[in-house]
C-alpha cells in the first residue's frame, strides 16, 4: 500500500514546481486530470510469484498553451505487485497516475515547445512523477492493444 511518505513527497514537488513559475505566468493547467481517467485493466495476471503482474491504461490528454494545442496518447503501466508497495490496487494506481499527470502536465507547459516536443516532455516527466511512488511504473506513448483509452479533457 502507499504510505503517507510518497503523499508527502507529491506535495513538496506540487509546491517547489509551483514556486519556479514567475508570478503572473499564463501558463495553467486548466484542471486536474481525474483519477477515474486512468481505467487500468489487468493486461498480464500475477503468477505464483510473490511479485508480478501488469495492469494498463490508455488515455489521451489534450494539453494546451498560448503557443498552441497538444493531444498527447499516453499508456501508464504499474506491477499488481512490486517488492516495494506491495499490492497496487487500481485505486492507488488511478490515483498515483493523476497526480503525476498533473505534475508533468505544469512541468511539460512551462516553457514553449511544439505539439510533439510538449507530448515527449509530458510523458518524460510523468514517468518520473509516477516512479517515485510506484517503483517500476512505465508511463509511454500508447503500445497495448485490447485497451480502451479514454480522452481529458
Amino acid at each position: 500500500m502507499i504510505g503517507q511518505a510518497p503523499v508527502r513527497r507529491w506535495v513538496c514537488v506540487a509546491a517547489l514546481v509551483g514556486s519556479l513559475l514567475p508570478l503572473g505566468c499564463t501558463t495553467r493547467v486548466a484542471g486536474s486530470i481525474p483519477p477515474s481517467q486512468f481505467q487500468f485493466r489487468t493486461t498480464v495476471p500475477l503468477g505464483e510469484e510473490e511479485v508480478g503482474g501488469w495492469q494498463a491504461a490508455q488515455v489521451i490528454i489534450t494539453l494546451g498553451s498560448k503557443y498552441g494545442v497538444a493531444v498527447c496518447q499516453i499508456e501508464v503501466g504499474v506491477p499488481l505487485v512490486n517488492r516495494s508497495e506491495g499490492a497496487i490496487s487500481v485505486e492507488a494506481a488511478q490515483v498515483a497516475a493523476s497526480q503525476a499527470a498533473d505534475i508533468a502536465a505544469r512541468v511539460a507547459l512551462a516553457r514553449p515547445r511544439l505539439s510533439a516536443e510538449l507530448c515527449r516532455a509530458f510523458i518524460d516527466e510523468m514517468k518520473v512523477q509516477l516512479n517515485e511512488v510506484i517503483r517500476g511504473a512505465r508511463v509511454s506513448a500508447f503500445t497495448s492493444s485490447g485497451l480502451t483509452p479514454t480522452k481529458w479533457p
